[in-house]
C-alpha cells in the first residue's frame, strides 16, 4: 500500500458492531490497550484513560485512591496481538471478527478506505487475520515494470502486463525459434505477431518435426541395410573358408 495513505484502522474493519463496543474504551472511543483496568463494578477501560477520572464513566462510582485494580481478563483472557503496526489487546475466547483489509480500497478522491463489493469478502478474526493475508487471492501486486506504480490483482497481473505502457521496450525474438520464425520485436508487438501467427507457426513446428521423423527413419532404415548387408557379407565369407577347409580335409583323405 503507499505510503501517502492512512492505514486502514482495526475499527474500521470490525464486521459487527457489538464486537467493537465490547472492547471500546468509554473515555478515548478506540479499541482498549493494555495495561486494561477496571472499577469495582467490574467495567473496562484503557488504565491510561481511567487513571486521568474521578469516577467511571460507566457506573459514576468513585475510582480515586486505589479504586482501580488490574483486570483479570488481561491477565487470563488476553493476549498482545500486533496487527496493522499497532498493539492491540485480545480477549482469548471473544476476538471480535473483521473483514479481510483487502475487502476495503483506497477512494483517491475522499482519501478515505471503503468497501469494495468486488474485494475479498472473508471475515476472519483478529487473531487469524495476519495468517489470512499472507495467502488472500485479493492481495494487490505492484507491476514489475520500472515506472508504473499500478497494483493489481495477482489473477489480473499478466493481462495487465501485456497491456502496459511502461513494458520495456527491448527487441525480443519470437519464442518459436529462428528455424521457423525471424519476426523481432517488443514483447508487445511479438505478443501480437504471435496472435496473428499461431496457426502458420504450429503448421511450420509440425512440418519441421515430420521432416525430423522423416529423416530419423531413413538413417534407421539405412542403418538396418547396413547391419543386414554385413551380416550377409559375414554369411558368406563364413560359407567361402568352410568350403575351402572342407576342400583341403578331401584332399587329404585323398592323398591317405
Amino acid at each position: 500500500m503507499s505510503g501517502d495513505r492512512e492505514t486502514i484502522t482495526i475499527e474500521q474493519r470490525v464486521a459487527n458492531q457489538s464486537d467493537l463496543d465490547a472492547l471500546t474504551c468509554a473515555i478515548c472511543l478506540s479499541l482498549m490497550t493494555s495495561p486494561i483496568k477496571q472499577c469495582v463494578s467490574g467495567h473496562l477501560g484503557c488504565g491510561s484513560c481511567l487513571e486521568k477520572v474521578s469516577t467511571c464513566p460507566q457506573c459514576r462510582v468513585s475510582i480515586s485512591n486505589g479504586g482501580l485494580s488490574r483486570s483479570l481478563i488481561t491477565d487470563h483472557m488476553l493476549s498482545h496481538l500486533r496487527v496493522n503496526n499497532q498493539i492491540v489487546l485480545i480477549k482469548g475466547l471473544y476476538s471480535p471478527i473483521i473483514h479481510c483489509v483487502n475487502y476495503f480500497k483506497y477512494n483517491q478522491d475522499s482519501k478515505k478506505w471503503v468497501k469494495d463489493a468486488r474485494g475479498c469478502q472473508e471475515i476472519v478474526t483478529v487473531a487469524t487475520s495476519d495468517d489470512h493475508e499472507l495467502t488472500c487471492k485479493y492481495n494487490l501486486l505492484k507491476c514489475q515494470h520500472q515506472g508504473c506504480n499500478e497494483e493489481v490483482l495477482k489473477d489480473d497481473m499478466t493481462s495487465h502486463l501485456a497491456q502496459c505502457k511502461h513494458q520495456p521496450k527491448e527487441k525480443i525474438s519470437c519464442p518459436f525459434g529462428t528455424d521457423i520464425c525471424k519476426f523481432i520485436g517488443t514483447k508487445k508487438e511479438v505478443d501480437q505477431h504471435i496472435l496473428n501467427s499461431i496457426s502458420d507457426h504450429i503448421e511450420s513446428n509440425n512440418q519441421k518435426m515430420d521432416d525430423k521423423i522423416k529423416a530419423l527413419e531413413k538413417k534407421f532404415s539405412e542403418s538396418m541395410e547396413s547391419i543386414k548387408k554385413s551380416n550377409t557379407e559375414y554369411v558368406d565369407q563364413k560359407i567361402k573358408k568352410n568350403k575351402e577347409k572342407t576342400k583341403i580335409y578331401i584332399n587329404q583323405l585323398g592323398n591317405d
